[in-house]
């Protein structure tokens, strides 16, 4: 199925619209404040090196008008220096997209990586290579670059983005052994390796259909028809319930749920009972920890 983002780019570069080739739109914000033994210019210039990594390379084959880049961040917290030009921090990951037709962008992603180890130096290139690991920094960006690209991707086309992650993969198995943590089993229930192998684990595909289903035939026809877009999303929940019940330690579902339940309830905040009585059941399944905080929140008790 071609990918509706791009029958859009065709018309534009028909029409002699701007276009380019990078695809990312990724804001980068360094937080060294925790750390005072160090020039702050060095992480000025570290900010600036990683923002021209995600937003100066060319990720896809496919192109892109200014407004379809990809919205996305990458605000990393400095939390300690650990010599030898080596730190180790911590980033909060987030992905969003336009919704059609409306001022408004629907969060995918929101998440903190709590394993951020990386060595820099002042004026360091950033040199990565798909194929051979070059250093931790660069993997752990190229990764999140492909994980944005395939859970944008994801919203446009039913598992459109599979390519992409596919490429995420590759760089956590390039990933030596004696590599800081975050790209392995053991180092944690919630890190980079659990979240590629839940997106690629079949067990799990009804979440990236439901992705699909949640954005572009949900959330894109609330402008037309609010109501059957409603009823599309719940369906979309039903995906996402189905998938919880095959894994219900899943961290790619605990990142759906921290990325969408206060969007989820105000869609349906305003709703006919049964279908919010629908959503609640679904929710409370998936999240039973904040059962009574949705039932106040859609049911007013």
């Amino acid at each position: 199925m071609l990918n509706n983002r791009f029958l859009l780019s065709t018309f534009l570069i028909l029409c002699g619209i701007s276009i380019s080739a990078q695809e990312l739109d990724c804001k980068v914000q360094v937080n060294a404040q925790k750390v005072k033994s160090v020039d702050a210019k060095i992480f000025k210039e570290f900010e600036s090196a990683v923002f021209e990594f995600m937003n100066n390379r060319n990720w896809t084959g496919d192109v892109f008008s200014e407004k379809e880049k990809i919205e996305c961040s990458i605000f990393i917290t400095i939390d300690s220096e650990l010599g030898n030009d080596r730190y180790s921090a911590t980033a909060a990951i987030q992905l969003s997209r336009p919704v059609y037709n409306t001022d408004y962008n629907s969060t995918i992603l929101n998440m903190i990586d709590q394993n951020w180890e990386f060595e820099y130096t002042e004026f360091q290139p950033l040199d990565f290579n798909e194929n051979v690991y070059v250093s931790n920094l660069t993997s752990m960006l190229a990764f999140y670059a492909y994980v944005f690209i395939g859970m944008d991707y994801d919203t446009y086309s039913e598992k459109g983005g599979s390519e992409f992650f596919n490429k995420a993969e590759s760089i956590l198995t390039s990933v030596p052994s004696s590599a800081p943590k975050g790209w392995k089993p053991f180092d944690g229930q919630r890190n980079r390796y659990w979240l590629i192998t839940d997106i690629l684990n079949s067990r799990l595909s009804g979440l990236r259909e439901a992705m699909y289903t949640y954005h572009l035939k949900g959330l894109d026809h609330m402008y037309d028809d609010a109501a059957k877009a409603k009823t599309t999303v719940l369906e979309a929940l039903e995906q996402i319930r189905s998938a919880h019940e095959e894994k219900p330690t899943s961290y790619l579902i605990q990142i759906f749920i921290d990325a969408k339940e206060d969007e989820i309830v105000n869609l349906y905040s305003v709703s006919p009972n049964q279908e919010k009585l629908e959503v609640l059941k679904i929710l409370s399944k998936i999240n039973p920890t904040e059962s009574n905080e949705y039932s106040r929140k859609l049911m007013g008790k």
